[in-house]
């Protein structure tokens, strides 16, 4: 190894350092202050704020976009991963000069700030960096800050295509610049419609949340009941079915039906079908086999099987953020989104989904049938 991989190596580790320090020191003062829709990710139009910059002069997001392309930094100027920041947007600058991108950057405390000016003053700011003084915190905790530094790039429309914690690297950056200048924009304009799914109803620690965020919201769900839950839990089956939200067919013990003869597909669609009907005084209309597999000739009396287009994987439990993002970054005109009840971190996201899919023009609604299989 020589001097200057070795003075390379320990300045990598120093920042790995120093981010994972900023990230530790930002997190226990964050934790207090984020609510369940503290989130901004990517697919979301980022919301706009007003802050006071260096100068005291007031400065929206909005104009700060102009009709180009954003990059949004959150920093705090006690951490000094900003210093290496400025010195890159001076180097992404000069490498690709005819990128249309402009920065600014966040205080999320307004200290230090002196730092900043002190640079600015003494030449070493080669890159002009729009600098705001978030000193109440507000425009931090709308957007979900615990980890510090992080970055959004924002379309010229001010929705977010990218966000990443760090600096993720010039030609990263201006690769995805470019993706966003080459982006066409879709020139449907007509009425565009979503459903949403929830399998394995009703679960007996989120179903009644499920419920009230669906009903505040004035949304149309298909909520898929597993037999066998919803003769144990009767009055959230009568409570959904009030809401008038449409009960639908899971299968009485959730047992793929590949693995089931004739006799036992059928015995599980019709004593589901019972319990619904008896609790609710309507016959399911729908079915959904567990994992959305269903074979041939199976008997299901003729029932509507509905599958989905656009699987976020919540189920899996990947975290909020991305399932938020999945949804919104896959949504399309006729989709159908399977989501499951039981997942926390769907019932905290959810009422933010819909608000996103309410503000592009997304009317919910109920899915159709025979959608092409795929399993989960």
């Amino acid at each position: 190894m020589n001097i200057r991989e070795a003075r390379n190596g320990r300045w990598k580790t120093a920042a790995t350092f120093a981010l994972l320090l900023c990230a530790l020191t930002l997190w226990g003062f964050a934790q207090e202050s984020l609510s369940p829709l503290s989130i901004v990710t990517v697919g979301m139009r980022a919301p706009d704020f007003t802050l006071p910059d260096l100068g005291g002069k007031s400065r929206s997001l909005s104009d700060l976009r102009n009709n180009r392309v954003l990059i949004l930094n959150f920093w705090a100027f006690w951490c000094d991963t900003w210093r290496e920041e400025v010195v890159k947007y001076s180097e992404l600058r000069r490498e690709f000069p005819h990128l249309p991108f402009h920065v600014a950057a966040v205080s999320i405390d307004g200290a230090r700030l002196d730092q900043y000016r002190r640079w600015v003053k003494e030449g070493r700011i080669a890159f002009p960096v729009t600098v705001m003084a978030d000193r109440g915190g507000v425009v931090r905790s709308r957007y979900g800050i615990s980890v510090i530094p992080v970055l959004f790039l924002l379309d010229r429309d001010g929705v977010v295509r990218y966000k990443h914690y760090g600096f993720p690297g010039k030609k990263v950056l201006a690769t995805e610049i470019h993706e966003i200048m080459s982006r066409k924009e879709s020139s449907d304009t007509g009425e565009k419609t979503i459903s949403l799914t929830f399998d394995d109803f009703p679960h007996p620690e989120t179903a009644g949340t499920l419920i009230r965020i669906l009903r505040e919201n004035g949304v149309k769900a298909v909520l898929f009941a597993i037999g066998r839950r919803a003769l144990d839990h009767p009055e959230l089956i009568k409570e959904a079915s009030s809401s008038g939200f449409e009960i639908g067919n899971h299968s009485y013990d959730h047992i793929p039906f590949s693995g089931l003869s004739q006799s036992e597909i059928r015995a599980q669609v019709e004593q589901t079908n019972e319990v619904v009907e008896k609790l609710t005084g309507r016959k399911p209309r729908y079915l959904r086999p567990p994992g959305g597999k269903l074979p041939p000739s199976a008997p299901i009396g003729g029932m509507e099987v509905v599958r989905w287009t656009l699987d976020p994987g919540d189920i899996l439990r990947p975290g909020r953020e991305k399932i938020a993002e999945r949804v919104l970054t896959q949504a399309r005109n006729g989709s159908v989104v399977l989501l499951h009840d039981g997942v926390r971190e769907t019932l905290e996201v959810l009422p933010l989904i819909i608000r996103e899919l309410k503000g592009r023009g997304f009317r919910f609604a109920l899915p159709p049938t025979q959608i092409p299989s795929r399993s989960h």
